[in-house]
């Protein structure tokens, strides 16, 4: 059975993992998962559980050395760095050092998603990186962008956040339709825990209509949503 708990990686060690990762493809998966993914084009078809328990794996051994030579050959290997990262046990400054490292290697929401849910040292150091993560809502590259509402959306969407989330997410306006995704996904969450101060907040907001539109419809997708805040929520949509 293959081990990749290792105390030095080098050019032979890492193309071990890419023969395992290799092995552990399936095309049926891959031709699903690219049908889902615009512009993914390297991916070799490994089921992202699969790719967890090896990051968390190559975690418990020189962790740090894996991240010097990993390789964004393979939408795999970009996933692979990002569980990683999550598991890395590193202050908050180092944090934020490696997720601004690994901000290049995101390009579509898969890698994007997959990464954030899997940064769970966030769940100790919200206020520590905070502005870290506001930093990313106004940066120019879109998929950045998108991470810091992801962020924000799983892991600062409570009480003492919640009256000024609203206004931080405006930062991240945008044309992008995975930006504007993001946000209503965002504004969602918030509905779905604060529904009276999200509606206060759409009856005021300045929302583009696509975000808004988006944020109701999956509002009235959510099975953690009541019948009777749904059909207040209606009307935004109605009224745009």
């Amino acid at each position: 059975m293959e081990n990749f708990i290792c105390d030095f990686w080098d050019e032979k060690q890492y193309r071990r993992m890419q023969k395992h990762l290799n092995k552990l493809a399936e095309d049926g998966y891959r031709q699903f998962s690219v049908a889902l993914i615009p512009g993914c084009t390297q991916m070799l078809g490994v089921r992202i559980p699969k790719l967890r328990a090896l990051g968390k794996e190559i975690s418990q051994g020189n962790w740090r050395e894996f991240l010097k030579v990993c390789r964004d050959d393979s939408f795999e290997e970009k996933v692979l760095k990002g569980v990683v990262i999550g598991c890395a046990p590193v202050h908050p400054k180092e944090l934020e050092e490696l997720i601004n490292g690994y901000l290049p290697w995101v390009d579509n929401w898969a890698i994007c998603d997959y990464f954030c849910s899997g940064l769970k040292q966030m769940k100790r150091m919200k206020e520590e990186v905070l502005k870290f993560v506001l930093g990313c809502l106004s940066e120019e590259n879109p998929w950045t962008r998108r991470v810091g509402l992801v962020l924000l959306r799983g892991y600062y969407v409570e009480a003492r956040y919640i009256d000024d989330i609203f206004l931080w997410a405006e930062r991240s306006k945008s044309p992008h339709y995975y930006v504007q995704m993001a946000h209503a996904w965002l504004l969602c969450e918030c509905y779905t825990k604060f529904p009276q101060k999200t509606y206060d907040y759409f009856e005021k907001c300045a929302l583009d209509t696509e975000v808004l539109t988006k944020a109701v419809q999956k509002i009235n997708d959510s099975f953690r949503v009541s019948d009777e805040w749904k059909k207040k929520a209606d009307k935004f949509r109605r009224k745009k």
